[in-house]
């Protein structure tokens, strides 16, 4: 942590408990109210936002709707004008073919590019308005043209130049059959594109003059036609309208977008059925938005209103509250610092303080009783301990020094029954001298004794144990490298190792050579180490190995050397040092026995 974290905290520490909970408290009340009241106001916002989208795109699909069916009444129109511009297996002569093309004002009125005749070869012969130079033009080569004489069907083209008008246009290209489905010739309704025209007549009719619309052709990048008629078959490079492009051609037909200005507005979007082409309607932000902005400022000075309110009225409760806390745990520590001798806690509110002061006062009651019941037992175990190191030592030393005299006397020798009782007393008597020993031992371990403040060297006090006890017994003790120093005074250490490779020299199998492997990790965590001391002995079965660590309590018959309280002590160590112990499978059907230790960091 930095300094200045550092710093923060103490102060933080110093402002005490009360005031923490306080400051937390409206903190937290203030802040949720804050981040509640912002949901609450983007909701709002998102909630009109979605409303008023789905709105301006229902009326951009119904232009879509109506473009579609106006310009499937032109094709409609034109394709049934056909018919009578035949005369038997031809075309009419030209000035009736004139006549009938300049009396279609209905026609005129769908097409304000006028009307062109093409003969068989696709050569323009007569056009309506005429147009200077219209006529004679070869138009066989024009894509459209290829295409309804090979399907004998009605073409819609893509905005090209026209050649006759010099201007953008697109042209609804219906073939005129004979009676035997012959291509006779062609008959053009032409469209400008820069002039008004249906797609600019329905946007603004159904959208009104707030609302700019376009007719955009995706694929090559270009204005078809728009509300601005100097966008008409121009390329398009305003990198806002790119975006809305790439947008709804993801999938995504509505939505809020900024232009390059940085003004917002809102942008619906349908797709033509029958040209494939897309019609795009953009309404600014401003017009749409003001009202609902005040409605969300006014929204939210009454949030902000109403929450200082409930703020300065729960700081003034929690301050009512808190200041009995404060009181009584600034009354505690002086107790416990010893500036005021102690008196029992006020138990008269039923409040939480109150409860609180109820069980303080319970607890200290029962500590009282606790810490008297354990002075006692600690005075009686100091004082068992002391008996057992002399008062019970002496008669011992003196059963096994006299009965050890007895069996030296020549009159006694020959005597078997008073020789097999003597050798008895001298071995009851030992064994009697070892468990006073263990007992005494086990009295007298606690935290006191087994924790230390400096650190034990692990490797060099197994390396001592391995040294003993290979000298006395064929055994192999192996042990990992690196092992962790422990926090526990040296003697107790050694003391739980030899326990544990004597209960593994008394247990070993009879048919192979004992070998004891001892092993450390540390804990992740915590400044503890895990110890496994491993054997190939004889082992126990899963139902003895937490009995096996009760004092005096042995799977094997008195015979067997050793007092039963080997693994009992061992407990008592890593219990005294806060840590566990149990046993675990071994080395070829042998036993671990695995405990924590506290290590030096």
């Amino acid at each position: 942590m930095s300094t200045q974290g550092a710093r923060v905290l103490r102060l933080w520490e110093r402002i005490g408990f009360s005031r923490q909970i306080l400051i937390i408290a409206v903190s937290s009340f203030v802040v949720s109210s804050i981040l509640i009241s912002a949901i609450i106001l983007q909701l709002l916002d998102r909630q009109s936002q979605a409303i008023l989208l789905a709105s301006q795109s229902e009326i951009s699909a119904m232009v879509a709707r109506r473009i579609d069916n106006s310009i499937a009444q032109r094709q409609k129109l034109l394709e049934d004008f056909t018919a009578q511009l035949v005369f038997e297996e031809g075309l009419r002569p030209i000035p009736e073919l004139q006549q009938l093309l300049d009396s279609r004002n209905a026609l005129h009125h769908f097409f304000n590019g006028g009307l062109v005749l093409l003969d068989a070869t696709g050569r323009s012969i007569v056009d309506s308005p005429v147009v200077e130079g219209r006529t004679g033009i070869d138009f066989s080569d024009r894509p459209h043209v290829r295409k309804a004489r090979s399907t004998k069907a009605t073409v819609i083209t893509r905005p090209l130049i026209g050649r006759g008008l010099k201007s953008p246009v697109f042209v609804i290209d219906s073939p005129i059959l004979n009676r035997r489905q012959e291509v006779i010739g062609f008959l053009f309704g032409v469209t400008r594109l820069a002039s008004d025209n249906l797609f600019r007549q329905i946007g603004g009719e159904m959208l009104g003059q707030t609302a700019s619309h376009m007719v955009i052709e995706p694929n090559l990048g270009l204005f078809i036609t728009a509300s601005q008629p100097e966008l008409a078959m121009q390329p398009i490079q305003d990198s806002s309208f790119i975006e809305i492009i790439n947008r709804v051609q993801a999938g995504e037909m509505t939505g809020l977008f900024r232009d390059e200005t940085g003004a917002r507005s809102l942008f619906t979007s349908s797709r033509l059925e029958i040209m494939d082409w897309l019609v795009i309607h953009l309404l600014p932000q401003p017009a749409l938005f003001d009202r609902l902005q005040s409605v969300l400022l006014k929204v939210s000075g009454w949030i902000v209103v109403f929450t200082l309110l409930i703020a300065v009225s729960a700081t003034l409760l929690l301050r009512r509250h808190l200041l009995k806390l404060q009181k009584t745990s600034i009354q505690i520590e002086a107790m416990a610092t010893g500036r005021e001798t102690f008196a029992l806690l006020p138990e008269g509110s039923h409040d939480e303080i109150g409860r609180l002061n109820r069980a303080f006062n319970g607890l200290y009651r029962k500590l009282q009783r606790h810490i008297l019941d354990l002075e006692h037992g600690s005075q009686e175990n100091a004082r068992l301990s002391e008996v057992m190191a002399h008062h019970f030592q002496e008669p011992v030393r003196r059963l096994h020094t006299f009965a050890e005299r007895l069996l030296q006397r020549s009159e006694l020798a020959t005597d078997e029954e008073s020789q097999l009782a003597l050798t008895f007393i001298q071995q009851q008597s030992s064994r009697l001298s070892l468990l006073t020993r263990d007992a005494q031992r086990y009295l007298s371990l606690d935290k006191a004794h087994v924790l230390t403040t400096g650190g034990v060297d692990t490797t060099q006090v197994i390396t001592e144990v391995m040294h003993r006890y290979r000298q006395a017994h064929p055994l192999s003790i192996e042990m990992d490298s690196n092992l962790p120093q422990v926090a526990i005074a040296r003697d107790i250490f050694r003391e739980l190792l030899e326990n544990l490779v004597e209960n593994s020299i008394r247990f070993r199998h009879t048919e192979r050579p004992l070998r004891i492997h001892i092993s450390a990790q540390p804990l992740p965590g915590v400044d503890r180490a895990r110890f496994r001391v491993a054997d190939n002995g004889s082992g126990i079965a899963p139902e003895y190995r937490q009995q096996v660590f009760e004092l005096f309590n042995r799977l094997v018959p008195n015979s067997v050397p050793g007092t039963g309280m080997g693994l009992a002590l061992v407990r008592r160590i890593v219990h005294s040092s806060d840590g566990g112990v149990s046993i675990e499978d071994g080395m070829d059907g042998g036993i671990a026995v695995v405990f924590d230790l506290p290590i030096e960091r």
